[in-house]
């Protein structure tokens, strides 16, 4: 267990159980049926942020797949800035790179990126598709990133049970990459992989 986990797990159970007593946990003796059900995970099957050069859309067709189901992430950047065609850089796989977040396990992958600072142009109110590509690095000879070498060595998105969030990143420069001048945008879907 990592320093200062179980602390940390200690002060989680005590606000738990102060909860309880305080609202009466009332389950006690209560029949079946009127005991409160859990309510479902957060699903978002599309998310989109903005600022004033740029909107990063992000979606997809199911958020509740079936385990190892390939999974359709679909996303786009538009530029809905002041120019007609302005110069945009960014990283030389795009202006987006996507990052994996096991919910359940707190850990994540991705993204990694470079400062190539390619450049290209975008129209303005054109959307431009951005597929979906993995991203991260493990350690060879660690156990924990079996995870991650699994993931990475299938170029489709297929994901083993649990709640999951596939995260947008986009960082992206009107005209040279200048520092403090990067539009940094993210947005995220949820899944919940079930049986």
């Amino acid at each position: 267990m990592a320093p200062g986990v179980g602390s940390e797990m200690r002060r989680i159970v005590a606000v738990v159980v102060f909860v309880c007593l305080a609202a009466g946990c009332a389950a006690r003796g209560a029949p079946a049926s009127s005991r409160a059900t859990p309510a479902p995970l957060p699903t978002a099957p599309n998310a989109s942020v903005s600022d004033e050069a740029f909107e990063l859309r992000i979606s997809t067709p199911s958020t509740q797949p079936a385990p190892n189901e390939p999974i359709t992430i679909e996303t786009t950047v538009t530029y809905i800035g002041d120019e007609a065609m302005p110069a945009v850089a960014h990283a030389a796989g795009g202006p987006v790179a996507f990052e994996l977040v096991d919910v359940d396990h707190g850990r994540s992958v991705g993204p990694v990126v470079d400062d190539a600072c390619a450049r290209g142009t975008m129209r303005r109110g054109v959307a431009m598709p951005i597929p979906f590509m993995k991203s991260g690095a493990f350690e060879d000879d660690a156990p924990a990133d079996d995870f991650v070498r699994r993931y990475l060595a299938d170029p489709v998105l297929r994901l083993p049970e649990g709640h999951w969030r596939v995260v947008a990143h986009l960082v992206a420069f009107v005209g040279d990459c200048t520092a403090g001048g990067a539009h940094e945008l993210q947005a995220a879907v949820e899944l919940v992989v079930g049986s």
